[in-house]
């Protein structure tokens, strides 16, 4: 009498199906919507759809898991795989790192190394510093010493610990030293500037140079220029010459054509068989074809052409000879 329907039927459920009456019975290994399961290892809550859930260990201590479309593995020696969403990723024992997502791919070993491929993207980072990247055909390294190295586009450009900087981009090269030496090459030009000061460009055959103490050089064409630090000048150019000194001389040749210009004024020039002088006094001489004419500082001039002589004074007297005749006008 002391026992009810409901105990026995609580008593009998209990020792047949070893679970609670409170709760739906179900697959010891699933749950369902609202439901619950309790295992010796853990607890799994689950609403909704039927969730299941994986554990495997073996003799070696590994163990592999899968939940929700995951797998785990971890291996007797410390070795950890995982692969969620398509990534993968794996952790050896020595503490080397990969992972892979959506085409990446990344390595990480116990020296520190590091390397990374995205989108075609290779990037490595070692444990000295060095680092490598490698992403749409550009090349970038860099090391422990403070080098750099970096191609892209058919570009490539150093960078040395001492300062030293090289690049080169289509057919162009730079290069840079510590001691402020410069070089630069680019389409057939090549430009070099030296610590001291000196510099030097050729560029579609032109060569220009500038020493340090002031000296210039240039070659264009067939042309050469010089000058030097005191002042003197000196071009070429097409079969010319010039040259100016320090003291104010000039000098030119052009076509046969060769021009004085004294530091005290005088001037010469000589073309076609002509000789033209002017002293510094103001007197001129001219001659061309076996005419010569001279005019002095006070005004007078003189001219012979043909045999024929003619002067004429400041005050306006004319005087000629032309033949044996002479004739003198007074004004």
């Amino acid at each position: 009498m002391f026992i009810n329907n409901s105990f026995v039927y609580f008593f009998e459920l209990d020792l047949d199906h070893n679970i609670d009456i409170c709760k739906p019975v179900v697959d010891p290994r699933c749950s369902v919507v609202n439901g619950r399961k309790s295992e010796a290892r853990g607890k799994v809550k689950a609403r909704g759809k039927v969730r299941r859930e994986e554990k495997r260990e073996g003799k070696s201590g590994e163990r592999e898991s899968q939940a929700r479309g995951k797998v785990r593995r971890e291996g007797k020696s410390g070795e950890r795989e995982s692969q969620a969403g398509g990534k993968v990723r794996r952790e050896g024992k020595s503490g080397g790192r990969e992972s892979q997502a959506r085409g990446e791919v990344r390595r990480e070993g116990k020296s520190g190394e590091r390397e990374s491929q995205a989108g075609g993207k290779v990037r490595r980072e070692g444990k000295s510093g060095g680092r490598e990247s490698q992403a749409r055909g550009k090349v970038r390294r860099e090391g422990k010493s403070g080098e750099r190295e970096s191609q892209a586009r058919g570009k490539v450009r150093r960078e040395g610990k001492s300062g030293e900087r090289e690049s080169q981009a289509r057919g162009k090269v730079r290069r840079e030293g510590k001691s402020g030496e410069r070089e630069s090459q680019a389409r057939g030009k090549v430009r070099r500037e030296g610590k001291s000061g000196e510099r030097e460009s050729q560029a579609r055959g032109k060569v220009r140079r500038e020493g340090k103490s002031g000296e210039r050089e240039s070659q264009a064409r067939g042309k050469v220029r010089r000058e030097g630090k005191s002042g003197e000048r000196e071009s070429q150019a097409r079969g010319k010459v010039r040259r100016e000194g320090k003291s104010g001389e000039r000098e030119s040749q052009a076509r046969g054509k060769v021009r004085r210009e004294g530091k005290s004024g005088e001037r010469e020039s000589q073309a076609r068989g002509k000789v033209r002088r002017e002293g510094k006094s103001g007197e001129r001489e001219s001659q061309a074809r076996g005419k010569v004419r001279r005019e002095g500082k006070s005004g007078e001039r003189e001219s012979q052409a043909r045999g024929k002589v003619r002067r004429e004074g400041k005050s306006g007297e004319r005087e000629s000879q032309a033949g044996s005749p002479t004739c003198e006008k007074k004004k």
